[in-house]
């Protein structure tokens, strides 16, 4: 089995996630830890990082689907749409006198 290193662009696209939730969900927690190749330069072996994207798969699938039946109606259906009518931001002139 070889190994390779992954470098953090490599990760970012492999993972599906931003360098923001890298660090905050995978490397601070500890779940990935960086190989340093020198002084400014960090990998992660691809075989970790596909080990993380596989528990993140089997916690998915080891919880209760959240998506709606079929003919289940939406609990939001009779929600009013929080989006402004066009033109509605606009302040109104008054008119004006001469």
């Amino acid at each position: 089995m070889s190994k390779v290193l992954l470098r953090e662009p490599q990760v970012l696209k492999r993972m599906g996630v931003g360098r923001t939730k890298l660090n905050d969900d995978y490397i601070k927690t500890g779940r990935l830890r960086w190989v340093r190749l020198g002084p400014r330069i960090k990998a992660l072996p691809d075989d970790e990082v596909d080990a993380v994207i596989a528990e993140e798969i089997a916690a998915r699938d080891a919880a209760p689907s959240q998506v709606p039946k079929v003919g289940a109606s939406p609990a939001s259906s009779s929600a009013v749409d929080p989006t402004p009518p066009k033109g509605a931001s606009k302040k109104l002139r008054e008119p004006s006198v001469t």
